[in-house]
């Protein structure tokens, strides 16, 4: 799609009334959410321009039993449920409501791409639920995403989702390694997205790396960004708005390449929210 042809779609996304009720956990919408695939999402539906509105989410309700979830209004029916941050993007997509932001990319490209998504979603996700729930339980059951639980209900809710958690750690394999070991891989995870947005700020500020160019850049070091970018961003945004993961935050803010990333994206399209630390 050419830059003038995704710019008039985004503006007639802008005008329409919304037509999306993005469901999560969150209770205040003046702040970034607890959830990393919500913000994944918003991202998206900002970038797009694709207005929606927030609404507090049922597990039970939710086409995959998490968060976070859609209702997709069309006309005067009732609406589309859909589940799943990647699922719903690709069906807004198939509904011609959103651009395909890896079409265009070369097949390396969307390798890459993809292995960032999947280094993320499949490989930090699971070192960071390992601190939040091993290292740093109390913190987590009582300033993480479930702070909106009362005070008794939270402690048995998240006594039941703690064995649930050891459960998952265990079997996908993250729960049979040491504190230290998980920190080691994520250090050299966190170590190679930063090499990453170093390269591509260097590339898209024509080599300077001083910040004089206070635009986003993209983690592939194109024009626009990919689907890698919203993943990420919502990773990143997501271990920045509670003190559930302190190691993750701190290493995070450790690479001047993430935090310049993170404050341009935060700056063009979340300056309405507040949370960052």
């Amino acid at each position: 799609m050419a830059e003038t042809e995704q710019q008039q779609q985004q503006q007639q996304n802008k005008e329409q009334s919304p037509f999306l009720t993005v469901y999560s956990f969150d209770r205040d919408e003046k702040k970034y959410s607890l959830t990393q695939f919500v913000t994944k999402l918003q991202f998206r539906l900002r970038y797009a321009g694709i207005p929606y509105v927030n609404g507090f989410g049922s597990r039970q309700q939710a086409p995959k039993a998490k968060m976070p979830y859609v209702r997709i209004m069309e006309g005067d029916s009732a609406g589309e449920l859909a589940g799943d941050s990647a699922l719903i993007c690709e069906r807004l997509v198939a509904m011609g409501k959103m651009e395909d932001v890896n079409k265009d990319l070369l097949p390396e490209e969307r390798a890459t791409d993809l292995c960032l998504r999947a280094m993320v979603e499949d490989r930090m996700y699971y070192l960071t639920l390992y601190e939040r729930w091993y290292d740093n339980y109390d913190s987590f059951r009582d300033q993480g995403p479930f702070v909106g639980i009362p005070g008794g209900i939270r402690h048995v809710v998240c006594s039941l989702a703690y064995q649930y958690a050891k459960l998952i750690l265990y079997f996908q394999g993250t729960g049979r390694y040491t504190s230290d070991e998980v920190e080691g891989f994520k250090a050299q995870a966190m170590g190679a997205l930063a090499d990453f947005a170093e390269a591509a700020r260097k590339k898209r500020s024509n080599g300077s790396s001083d910040g004089t160019v206070k635009k986003p850049f993209w983690i592939l070091g194109g024009e626009k960004p990919t689907e890698a970018d919203f993943t990420l961003f919502g990773y990143l945004s997501g271990m920045l708005v509670t003190p559930t993961q302190p190691a993750t935050t701190a290493l995070i803010k450790s690479h001047p390449s993430l935090v310049d990333y993170i404050a341009r994206i935060h700056r063009t399209y979340f300056s309405d929210l507040q949370g960052l630390v």
